[in-house]
């Protein structure tokens, strides 16, 4: 813009002026006057590789953006900081469909020019138009596009008119900067390449009110024909440039002398609270850019708007880190504006004064009712045990059968009534205790015992007995209540053929609440309860609940007073056998109760015991006490940045307070906008939401809407609503989070309002759920809520919500969180519980639901507690505290660390579960060894298809925040922070497990080497990390010869400890070396041995039985040890003992102390509800006999042991021991090929017991096999697997990977297998000697190798360098 307000000296200067640029025109060196004319000047020298922006100097506000095609596919336009012709450069790198526009619509004059700079990354003669000025009322209308097909051209379209000027035929280097430039004059238009040109004729007026926007464009066009490389300098000027001024713009020396005017920076938005009727914001003005030749520059800020009857002043308006004061609530917004000699910038800032809601007084908390009964999972109620303390008890009817009288029974109680005994009923002396009834039906002859009437047996009662069959069918015919009209109540049915167990029975409470028993010759104690309060049935077995579920009523069709009927007329499915002990309480009692009676029997239950009777949870609280004290958890507290985890003393209704808080976003925006990391994270978010829904938000939706084409939705709202969990819902929250930094009052009422139409369906939704009883939080309310997405938002934006919009939506989380339950709640502290991924995250969403409404209205404090409980524990118990092993797979990385960080601001210091020490070693030691040596963002993979896994980014993000000094740590954030490519590759989801969203808050900056590869080294060097890993948690060992690229690496795991996602593949090894991976571990999907690097027999494998470990010595113990060594036992998976090792600790070798690695393993806890054990319990865990156990099949045994060789001249040995029986038979060694070996394999090179393998990709790098010492008759041969069922593939298919076999036909196996990566000449490995002692040479280097005989230990490999 020109000032025309001109002083009289300065129109006497200003002539002048003019005349000495004419003259310096007509020598042919006049400088362009930029404030003069340019529109637009995007000069890509921003710091930072990644970006969403790029920033005008031309002073317009003609800003670039960033755009991108699809999320998670190479993104757009990147930078090179020094990788222009003078500064940075933009990026289209190689395969981006991405483009650069300019983010606001643009008008030219009827003469422009515009010059670029592009270095292309090939030089080639075609280029799909690059360059377009595309109209901003027809999307599909480009005004202006330049592009190349051998000849340039240049197509123009204006006014209905379309004009193609083409130009010479040239190229453009891919070694050198090009100068582009095309000037559009009345009559002509003129293209500049270098220094060639060429002037063409047109008649087309360009129209100056035409909007449109440049576009820089990787996206139009044919893959292998779009513009890929390096752009810079782009410009736009609002006239026609002569050739000397063009000759300029294509020399270093004019940008390297320019002055430019300043891109200014005046924040990224200003929120703060108004109190005691002030309010202040700290401005954060400056430079956005500070490497510009912008000399001197002067600042101004200024008010554009306020809220009616605001005062509001800056302190210094010349300072652009001054303070902003005011006394009123509402929008501001500012503007900044930078000068120098070039001209001025100026830019809009958005400012928000929220008034701090203090809610009601008292608000109504949810209180779990007396009576609420949902679902499988039921936890104990506080208030129901409480009742229950100094109460008595005694039934109300019962029958010892210890005083015989002739045809008739005697009982005990108020109610007992005397029996009259059938002829097929006797009294016998071989009781339970004393005496008992014995049961012989006859076809004609009855033992239907009558125990008389009960109303209590349509109400509430509990029934106690003991009984044992005599038959050899496992038919026996229990209780039942017969009402007047003959119609049964309820009944107690054994069905003989239902458990699928051998030799035991199942035993249902109406069909519906069962399971296993052995009651032919064993005498069990059995007790059912009822009460209608709930519908609730429970099911127990010798003392322990083997079922309960609340909601199942009683059969209507029965009519009177119930009648307790024992046995069937005749003897079809009738007991045959005794009963004893028969009791009659007019209560539902509990666990402590049912084992009391069970163990001291019905007269030693006086006192009621006060705990929960209404609970689904099986254990008794001695029991739990014994094995299940809560966990004192272990931090870690070295370099922990505790103080950023801090916000419990929150008021409620003070929002935002997830992770973080209003005083805390001054320096989190600073930090988007000055820290590479946050920078970073800003922009992801941004380009993230926008791909999904459109630059201007035209493709915005509620999260939750109806189905289309639904015409009554609230007919069904469960099947007729759909809600996003994909990358839309995370777009949603961090547009939410969008509006909250930059204090977007505008944004904030669009997502808003979108928030409210889907509240609209999600609260009949919800109401649906809990009308029908269904309280679990993960099949309904989880998805109903976006998974995060409600409640996240919720938090962010409530400043900006009415109250009305509040109630709503707080209504929503309420409802769909308060008395629900989810996986880990109530559950005990214990494996099976609290290992699965889906508890951090499932119930870690529904605890960062109740945290988003923490004390306010519907807030369940009793809910919230449990689902923090839970989160807790799983921190605790999912990983290993000391080598921070995974319980799941390797791979599955989301150790929810996002859910736990949240957590952590509520927790006090000293115990925030962020800094809990498995969470902390999961990443510093288990990942940090996981790693491949080739890459740094790579971990190896034994879940889902198998292979190698990219690093948990949200959780390496939370964890550096956490550990900001950490070397580890530091190193991780490196890996995934290192450019461009780190975020154009990320798919945040609310499916996810982990919140990337969340995490992108925790913004710190790396430290470190520049170099990975050399940060690598340094954060091993300064964590004091060994070369290798063990854990004896998970049975793994993990080596490397170097922290060198190009190290060899043994991956091996035993797996002594029962995860998810597991496959009889115990004992598999993965081999890295020379920068690739030779054997990889491949698909559970086969489930088969034979598709890993394991052992079978006749084509036989293991079942999933985890192996023993023996013995391991190494690294990870002995610092700088040159072997590590790993044995194993593999027998219990060869003889299919499905996992029933006696206790979790005798497959470790040292014991855990946690109680309940000791505990009889039968009581480990079910996974998912964790309130009870695992599977039923039966005799045979018990009889378990650890020395000589049998399985399903005969095996005699199979042992497993790894070792790792460092030195000059690594190597890796596997040694295994393997015997069914003293048949001959084949036993094969596989070794799993990676997949692109299937490319060559006449390359590799087989020879009786030796094998070369080739590199597909690299032909001078070998992998040497040498089976060094076996037993009878064996060769090499590379097959392809041998699908499984599983697969899905016909047998023998060619389609499977192929595998390299050592066949091997003998009575017993023993493999001795050397392997050793090399190139071509190093020195290859000379072995002499025999199965027990070895001399291997490799070069100069000698080792002594033996091998003990395989014993109940297994084999023993011990290693001695001898040079």
């Amino acid at each position: 813009m020109i000032d025309l307000n001109f002083t009289g000296v300065e129109r006497i200067y200003m002539r002048i002026s003019l005349l000495f640029l004419f003259v310096l025109s007509a020598l042919g060196c006049a400088q362009i006057n930029a404030a003069e004319s340019m529109l637009l000047n995007w000069k890509f020298d921003s710091p930072h590789g990644f970006g969403a922006f790029e920033y005008d100097a031309s002073g317009n506000n003609n800003d670039g953006v960033s755009l991108w095609n699809l999320v998670g596919y190479n993104g757009g336009v990147s930078w090179q900081p020094k990788g222009g012709l003078v500064g940075g450069a933009g990026y289209l790198a190689k395969g981006v469909r991405g483009t650069m526009s300019s983010k606001c619509d643009m008008s030219l004059p009827e003469e422009w020019t515009l010059s670029i700079m592009i270095k292309p990354l090939e030089t080639k003669g075609r280029y799909d138009n690059f360059l377009v000025f595309r109209s901003s009322g027809d999307r599909q209308k480009d005004l202006f596009s330049l592009g190349q097909s051998n000849y340039f051209r240049a197509t123009f379209d204006t006014d209905g008119k379309k004009k193609t000027s083409q130009f010479f035929n040239s190229i453009m280097s891919s070694e050198n900067w090009n100068h582009l430039a095309m000037v559009y004059e009345k009559d002509q238009v003129s293209f500049y390449l270098n220094d060639k040109s060429q002037t063409a004729k047109h008649t087309i007026a360009w129209n100056p009110q035409t909007k449109a926007k440049f576009i820089i464009t990787g996206l139009k066009g044919q893959s292998q024909n779009r513009l890929e490389g390096s752009l810079d300098e782009f410009r736009v000027y609002g006239r026609a440039l002569n050739k000397n001024e063009i000759r300029q713009l294509g020399t270093k020396e004019y940008y390297e002398k320019e002055t430019v005017i300043p891109v200014v920076d005046s924040g990224m938005g200003y929120t703060a609270w108004l109190k005691g009727g002030k309010a202040s914001f700290k401005m954060h003005g400056g430079l956005m850019f500070k490497n510009h030749n912008v000399g001197d520059v002067t600042y101004k800020w200024s008010l554009v708007s306020q809220p009616k009857g605001a005062k509001g002043r800056f302190t210094d308006p010349t300072d652009p880190m001054t303070t902003f004061t005011t006394n009123k609530a509402g929008d501001y917004k500012f503007k900044l504006t930078a000068s120098n000699e070039a001209g001025k910038d100026e830019k809009l800032v958005n400012g928000v004064v929220f008034v701090k809601d203090k809610g009601p007084a008292n608000p109504k908390l949810y209180t779990m009712p007396l009576d609420r009964f949902e679902g499988r999972m039921v936890g104990p109620h506080p208030q129901r045990a409480v009742a229950l303390k100094g109460k008595s008890i005694a039934p109300i009817a019962y029958w010892s059968f210890d005083e015989p009288v002739e045809n008739v029974a005697k009982g005990t109680g108020p109610k007992a009534r005397e029996i009259k005994l059938p002829d097929a009923v006797t009294y016998t002396d071989k009781g339970k205790i004393g005496g008992a009834l014995h049961l012989v039906p006859e076809h004609k002859k009855n033992a239907v015992l009558d125990f008389g009437a009960f109303p209590e047996l349509s109400k509430e009662f509990t029934i106690s007995f003991w009984v044992i069959s005599e038959r050899d069918d496992l038919k026996a015919a229990l209780f039942h209540a017969k009402g007047e009209n003959n119609k049964e109540f309820w009944n107690l049915k054994n069905y003989h053929n239902s458990s699928k167990i051998p030799n035991y029975s199942a035993v249902r409470f109406d069909g519906e609440v069962g399971g296993p028993v052995r009651m032919e010759g064993h005498w069990t104690h059995v007790a059912f309860s009822y009460s209608k309060t709930g519908e609730y049935r429970k099911l127990y077995f010798n003392g322990w609940l083997v079922g309960s579920s609340p909601n199942l009523p009683l059969s209507k069709d029965a009519t009177g007073t119930p009648q307790l009927i024992f046995n069937n007329i005749g003897d079809n499915y009738s007991l045959e056998g005794m009963i004893d002990e028969v009791a009659i309480y007019d209560k539902m009692l509990n666990n402590d109760e049912i084992y009391k009676i069970y163990t001291d029997g019905v007269t030693s239950l006086k006192k009621r015991v006060p705990v929960d009777p209404y609970v689904t949870r099986a254990y008794t609280e001695d029991f739990i006490r014994k094995y299940f004290p809560e966990p004192t958890a272990s931090y870690q507290a070295k370099d922990f940045g505790e103080d950023r985890f801090e916000g419990g003393n929150l008021a409620p209704y003070t929002h935002p307070r997830l992770n973080f808080t209003m005083e805390d976003l001054p320096p989190i925006r600073q930090s988007f906008i000055k820290t590479q990391h946050g920078h970073n994270n800003f922009t992801f978010m941004h380009l993230y939401s926008r791909t999904q829904f459109g630059q201007d938000l035209e493709h915005y939706t509620p999260n939750t809407r109806w189905k289309k084409d639904v015409r009554n939705p609230m007919s069904d709202p469960n099947k007729n609503y759909t809600s996003d969990v994909g990358d839309r819902s995370c777009g949603r929250m961090a547009l939410a989070y969008d509006a909250l930094m930059r204090a977007d009052s505008k944004l904030a009422r669009k997502l808003i309002e979108n928030m409210v139409k889907a509240a609209d369906i999600q609260q009949p939704v919800i109401d649906q759920g809990l009308k029908i009883g269904f309280n679990e939080w993960q099949g309904w309310y989880h998805s109903v809520l976006g998974r995060r997405v409600t409640q996240v938002m919720y938090d962010y934006l409530y400043n900006w919500m009415t109250e009305a919009e509040k109630k709503k939506i707080r209504k929503v989380i309420a409802t769909a969180t308060a008395g629900n339950w989810s996986i880990g709640m109530y559950a005990m502290p214990a494996l099976y519980a609290h290992r699965s991924n889906w508890e951090a995250w499932i119930t870690g969403d529904m605890m960062i639901a109740l945290q988003s409404i923490y004390g306010e209205e519907g807030f369940s404090q009793l809910t919230y507690d449990e689902t923090a409980r839970a989160v807790n524990l799983c921190a605790e118990i999912m990983n290993d505290p000391e080598s921070g092993a995974h319980y799941e797979g390797m791979g599955k990385s989301s150790i929810n660390s996002t859910q736990m960080s949240v957590l952590s601001r509520m927790q006090p210091k000293g115990k925030k579960t962020i800094s809990n020490k498995s969470l902390y070693n999961n990443v510093a030691k288990f990942h940090f060894h996981i790693c491949v040596p080739w890459s740094n963002k790579l971990v190896m993979y034994d879940q889902m298809n198998g292979g190698n896994a990219g690093l948990p980014v949200a959780a390496i993000n939370a964890m550096h925040y956490a550990y900001p000094d950490d070397p580890v740590m530091n190193y991780f954030k490196h890996c995934i922070d290192d450019g461009a490519k780190s975020y154009t590759s990320i798919k945040p989801r609310t499916f996810a497990q982990e919140s990337w969203i969340l995490s992108a808050i925790y913004i710190q900056d790396w430290k470190g080497p520049k170099d990975l590869q050399e940060h690598r080294k340094y954060a091993a060097e300064k964590a004091g990390e060994p070369l290798g890993y063990f854990s004896d948690f998970r049975g793994q060992m993990v080596s490397r010869s170097s922290w060198e690229p190009d190290a060899l690496q043994l991956n091996y795991v035993a797996r002594v400890i029962k995860g998810g996602h597991h496959a009889p593949v115990k004992g598999y090894f993965v081999i890295n070396g020379l920068g690739r991976q030779w054997f990889e571990f491949r698909s559970r999907d086969n489930h088969h041995s034979r598709v890993n690097s394991c052992v079978t027999v006749d084509g036989d494998g293991q079942d999933i039985t985890v192996a023993r470990s023996l013995s391991y010595s190494g690294a990870a113990m002995t610092n700088g040890a040159l072997f590590d060594v790993l044995s194993s036992e593999l027998t219990g998976g060869y003889r299919h003992i499905d996992n029933k090792w006696s206790t979790l600790n005798y497959t470790r070798l040292i014991p855990d102390p946690r109680p309940w690695f000791d505990m009889p393993k039968q009581y480990l806890v079910h996974w998912y509800t964790g309130d009870r054990p695992y599977a039923p319990l039966m005799d045979d865990y018990d009889q378990f006999d650890p020395i000589n156990y049998k399985g399903k099949k005969e095996f005699a045994y199979a042992y497993r042991s790894a070792a790792f060789a460092r030195g000059k001249q690594p190597y890796i040995v596997i040694a295994d021991d393997f015997k069914k029986d003293n048949k001959m038979r084949e036993y094969i060694w596989h070794a799993a090929f990676p997949k692109d070996f299937k490319t060559n394999l006449g390359a590799h090179k087989l020879n009786g017991d030796t094998a070369i393998l080739t590199d597909p990709k690299n032909p001078t790098q070998h992998m040497f096999v040498k089976m060094i010492g076996y037993q009878g008759e064996g060769e090499f041969v590379i097959e392809h697997v041998v699908p499984t069922g599983r697969s899905g593939k016909e047998p023998n298919t060619t389609k499977m990977p192929y595998s390299l076999k050592f066949k091997n036909k003998t009575d017993t196996a023993k493999f001795r297998v050397l392997l050793y990566a090399f190139r071509n000449g190093d020195p290859l490995p000379e072995v002499s000697g025999t199965d027990e002692n070895y001399t291997i040479s490799i070069g100069d280097q000698k080792d002594l190798l033996k091998i003990d005989k395989p014993s109940g230990k297994g084999s023993h490999l011990s290693f001695e360098r001898q040079q």
